[in-house]
């Protein structure tokens, strides 16, 4: 009786593991994974930039829109400090609404 207990336990306990392994088998996955496959290279980081590379960023532009290219007053210092705050950066006013009849697919912002 007490070896068909044991029996049923060590079952049980198997069985238990095995759905255990089977339901947290992604977790078990990335403890071998070192995920190099995903991994980009120093290349595409640093593409062509020759002896001093930088990687590739984000344009410095800073787009400002408003009905017309002609800021109002009570907006000019704001763009003031803006400019003056990022020297390095280009600044664009653009209109997005070129004239009143414009419709949406004739808007050109460029």
């Amino acid at each position: 009786m007490k070896a068909r207990r044991s029996g049923w336990f060590a079952f049980l306990v198997i069985t238990i593991i095995l759905i255990l392994l089977f339901k947290f088998r992604f977790l078990f996955r990335l403890l071998v994974e070192d995920g190099g496959e995903e991994a980009s290279s120093v290349y595409a980081l640093f593409r062509g930039q020759g002896a001093n590379p930088k990687p590739e960023l984000i344009p410095k532009i800073i787009h400002q829109t408003y009905k017309t290219t002609a800021i109002p007053k009570k907006w000019q210092r704001s763009q003031n400090h803006t400019i003056s705050k990022h020297k390095d950066y280009e600044y664009m006013v653009r209109n997005p609404f070129p004239s009143s009849t414009a419709r949406i697919d004739e808007i050109v912002l460029d």
